[in-house]
């Protein structure tokens, strides 16, 4: 537009440039100049879709909110944000969950032999072999915080395929056990399948075919990498679709627990740690901002391994309600202490035993992920009172992550300034990052879950002969 016009007062005889020029081209050009202009300054932002607006995977088991149109979920993972839907050449939609590598680049571990201590500004925790740390990002703070994964931790093949039209396949080998259910009720031209392997479930969307055997073979042509050159057999039995719901349903986690350990200044030993009997006040007011402080004896909620009858593991617990979920929190201080017993076994038998642990820290003491020995505990959490905070009005934390080789990379990430106010966005935060950590660890090599589903998963394709 700027070029056509600089021509055109560039020289002199501008009555022959006009004449070469067509009118209708003008016109044409000028009206989509002014366009794409209005549309990079955002005027025209409601042809765009935004961060506000987008459509996600439906999280049934996440929130009370309606779960989008698949129409709408189709339109959003055409377009890729993020990277999160896939779509092949072939029509396949694949439900991706792939992390962002931009967001996720600093996720990636120091070397330890990298590390350089700065005893004016002590981390919060000491890189070390086995463990990718978290210290904090490049993005600013985000100003939502999402679940991840929530198709896989949904109630998918009960909601959409059992009782319904559907068709079941089994395939693949021994090292590779392959389950596909595809719904034969179209819906906005697709329909919904779900492929089950031994790591991970993959949902779909198909694209509609009067043909079920076509629907089998668009998917297979669509995901060769999955998929690969396995021979599949329909299976008409109604008790493979209860094994599938058993399955489904034995493996979905309908609740959380959480370890809270208190850690005093200058305390870098478990034992010390897990022997803390006396509190601060800093400490108490972060444990109300998680949760309640509730009675154990006849307590009806998720326990979490905890006696709600003779008070065997205390008298109260600290327990929360987070987007659908209950979370029941092992809280060291009020676990109650064995006298005379520096390792505490009782108070370590339900904190060694939870995948998230979440480290309360009164002062600037780096914390060792492994000075706790545990083969359970997959993802450490420090959260740090800020010093500067300590007279304060409002107190503010500083937090980092520490997690175990072959838990998956998950978010919401740090912000470049990892301190937190104290109130409910760090709440929202912390709670929504820990239930991710707790998804992201199942999938870690020799995780008890994973064991399970490839059981499973081995012993349906033995049962039904496929090979």
């Amino acid at each position: 537009f700027i070029c056509y016009f600089f021509l055109l007062f560039s020289f002199k005889e501008k009555k022959k440039i006009f004449k070469i020029l067509q009118i209708k081209q003008i016109s044409s050009l000028i009206f989509w100049s002014i366009f794409f202009s209005f549309k990079l300054l955002g005027l025209f932002h409601f042809f765009t879709p935004t961060a506000d607006n987008r459509i996600l995977a439906p999280s049934r088991g996440d929130s009370k909110k309606q779960t989008p149109s698949v129409g709408k979920m189709l339109s959003w993972f055409r377009n890729q944000i993020k990277g999160d839907g896939k779509n092949n050449a072939g029509g396949t939609i694949v439900i991706r969950y792939d992390q962002d590598p931009a967001i996720h680049k600093y996720l990636e571990p120091k070397r330890p032999e990298d590390f350089v201590l700065d005893p004016a500004n002590p981390p919060l925790i000491v890189p070390v072999p086995g463990f990718r740390v978290e210290l904090g990002g490049t993005l600013p703070n985000l100003p939502e915080y999402q679940l991840e994964r929530s198709e896989q931790n949904s109630q998918t093949y009960k909601e959409f395929f059992h009782g319904k039209d559907h068709v079941n396949y089994i395939g693949g080998d021994q090292n590779m056990p392959i389950i596909i259910s595809i719904s034969l009720e179209s819906v906005d031209g697709h329909n919904r399948g779900i492929i089950r392997t031994k790591q991970d479930d993959f949902h779909v969307f198909i694209p509609t075919s009067s043909s079920r055997k076509t629907l089998l073979k668009t998917l297979s042509a669509d995901m060769p990498d999955i998929l690969g050159q396995h021979k599949f057999i329909e299976i008409k039995e109604e008790k493979l679709c209860q094994k599938l719901l058993h399955m489904e349903d034995r493996l979905l986690c309908k609740a959380y627990k959480f370890g809270i350990l208190y850690c005093k200044e200058g305390q870098m030993d478990e034992d010390d740690m897990f022997s803390n009997t006396e509190t601060s006040v800093y400490y108490d007011n972060f444990l109300a901002l998680l949760g309640e402080k509730t009675p154990l004896k006849g307590f009806r909620g998720y326990r979490g391994g905890l006696d709600v009858d003779n008070d065997t593991t205390g008298e109260f617990t600290l327990s929360s309600s987070f987007k659908g979920f209950e979370i029941m929190f092992h809280v060291s201080t009020l676990l109650p202490p064995t006298p005379n017993n520096r390792q505490q076994v009782e108070r370590k038998r339900h904190i060694g035993n939870d995948v998230v642990v979440i480290i309360f820290q009164d002062g600037p003491t780096p914390f060792n992920p492994t000075s706790i020995n545990s083969k359970f505990n997959h993802i450490y959490v420090i959260v740090q009172l800020d010093p500067a905070s300590r007279d304060a009005p409002v107190q503010r934390y500083r937090v980092a992550f520490a997690s175990k080789q072959g838990v998956l990379a998950h978010g919401p990430p740090l912000p470049a300034e990892p301190v937190f106010d104290h109130g409910p966005l760090f709440k929202d935060f912390l709670l929504t990052k820990t239930i991710n950590a707790e998804r992201a660890a199942y999938y870690a090599p020799g995780f008890g879950q994973a064991r399970t589903r490839k059981l499973w998963m081995k012993e349906l394709l033995e049962q039904y002969g496929a090979s």
